[in-house]
């Protein structure tokens, strides 16, 4: 009994919460592994819009389903500006 006291189980909103941050983990180094190239010639920069796009999400109420896209798109976005700063 004095085992339930000393190591109570967290409410199951915490518990989400976790679970979502760990997801949200997940996602980041899948993302990170899945573009080391581009992150290998840009790699801060990529880095900074990966995190941008994790602070956006994370201000949503379901960021494990928005990061993945908004990251994308920050990427996206960064490689676009690239291109045109190499074309000039």
């Amino acid at each position: 009994m004095s085992n339930e006291i000393e190591n109570p189980t967290p409410p199951v909103h915490v518990r989400c919460l976790n679970s979502c941050r760990q997801i949200l983990t997940q996602i980041k180094a899948a993302l990170l592994s899945e573009l080391r190239e581009v992150i290998a010639l840009h790699g801060e920069i990529i880095r900074a819009a990966i995190n941008e796009a994790e602070a956006l999400a994370c201000g949503t109420e379901f960021p494990h389903l928005f990061f993945p896209t908004l990251a994308m798109e920050k990427v996206q976005a960064v490689a676009k500006s690239n291109q045109g700063l190499v074309r000039r």
